[in-house]
């Protein structure tokens, strides 16, 4: 028995010049078109999708198509009053907005509008269909996922809000995961193909190179006899090296260029108090987690050491004593999709001492294949150091 109707997806009900209401696809249909199976399914007339393809559609047939779309030329709202922060107009599923379902304001291309429209997915709509779908909405994740690829990374089965969207991935933290057949030849990652990506932690170097070279007086050094004095695992060098554009203060580390961002204490009002090298570690990392509930995690591990170790509720916190455990406790709490475990080892610390230029604590190896630098103002307070 042949049904009246044929399913497609967006992108192709789109290109038939119709407007249909979407279904979950929960069956597994695929597209009449193009065969792909969408998260979203939209079922269409077969007299719709059989005229365009034999071309006996009349021009006053396709004219009576499109007036017929849903939603497209109804009679525009009129001023009511409502501004972005309050509205007073009703909530019409079937007059109003696309997106919010307001009466104030047709789709969400008007500043009245909660939600944005999504420009990529505007680009392959065409304009007589008067259809605007906003960001990370239902059809524009069918489109990212199903059809013209993700917007932030370009692949397919894959949306910008996906926690495992390559886009999200760092030289510090990657959701992408390792794959040594097709990833990356130095690192392994699947996000880039080599090391001439800034997200690949041998960043234009080959791997296994060491960020210094020894000279022809440093060579004679390792001589018996010379007492030799060449650079120990954790000996750096750094300089303050003027300011960006943005008035941001620019450090050079072992000749690596690095500019300051602040590490945010917390607000007491809301809960929290000089959790400024929790912030500055995180913003290194490149990662999204509570400041609180790794306060929280230190509590309960030197509640009861003494000295620099222990950890009260507005405490200081030690670069030494606490930056391995904050790093740790900022993975098992994370909010941005990765794993909620790590090897601490992988990460070397370097605070460096804003009152007294070129001193500094290294917290690790100089060989760890991630380096976290955060800058200390006297002995108080910590800034995250980035590279640029």
């Amino acid at each position: 028995m042949i049904t009246a109707y044929v399913w497609m997806c967006f992108v192709c009900m789109l290109k038939l010049g119709v407007l249909k209401e979407r279904v979950e696809n929960d069956s597994k249909q695929r597209c009449v078109v193009c065969e792909s199976c969408p998260q979203g399914i939209y079922p269409c007339h077969r007299d719709e999708w059989a005229s365009p393809r034999t071309g006996s559609t009349s021009a006053a047939e396709a004219s009576a198509s499109t007036s017929s779309i849903p939603r497209s030329g109804y009679v525009s709202p009129q001023p009511c009053g409502c501004t972005p922060a309050m509205h007073i107009c009703a909530i019409d599923e079937r007059t109003g907005c696309l997106s919010c379902h307001r009466t104030c304001h047709v789709n969400c291309k008007d500043d009245l509008c909660e939600y944005f429209a999504c420009a990529i997915c505007l680009s392959f709509i065409p304009a007589e269909l008067q259809f605007v779908p906003h960001e990370d909405s239902p059809e524009c994740r069918d489109v990212q996922m199903f059809n013209h690829g993700c917007h932030a990374c370009g692949r397919k089965q894959c949306h910008t809000k996906s926690p495992t969207c390559y886009a999200n991935c760092t030289v510090l933290a990657h959701v992408c995961g390792d794959d040594h057949l097709q990833g990356c030849t130095s690192c392994g990652k699947r996000c880039h193909a080599n090391n001439s990506d800034a997200r690949c932690p041998y960043f234009q170097r080959m791997r296994g190179q060491i960020d210094w070279e020894a000279n022809e007086a440093q060579m004679r050094d390792t001589e018996a006899g010379t007492d030799g004095q060449l650079p120990h695992q954790s000996q750096i060098s750094w300089r303050f090296n003027g300011k960006t554009a943005n008035g941001s203060a620019k450090i050079c580390v072992d000749g690596r260029p690095y500019y300051v961002q602040y590490g945010n204490p917390g607000k007491l009002s809301e809960g929290e108090q000089n959790n400024c090298l929790i912030d500055s570690l995180r913003q290194c990392i490149g990662i999204k987690c509570d400041r609180k509930l790794v306060r929280e995690d230190l509590l309960s591990l030197y509640e009861a050491h003494a000295g620099r170790a222990n950890v009260t509720f507005s405490s200081f916190l030690d670069v030494e004593e606490h930056s391995k455990p904050i790093i740790r406790s900022l993975f098992r709490h994370n909010t941005s999709g990765m794993s909620p475990s790590c090897n601490t080892d992988d990460y070397c610390v370097i605070a460096l001492y804003k009152d007294k230029e070129d001193h500094g604590v290294v917290v690790g190896t100089k060989t760890a294949p991630f380096r976290l630098v955060v800058l200390n103002t006297s002995d108080v307070h910590f800034d995250a150091c980035l590279p640029m």
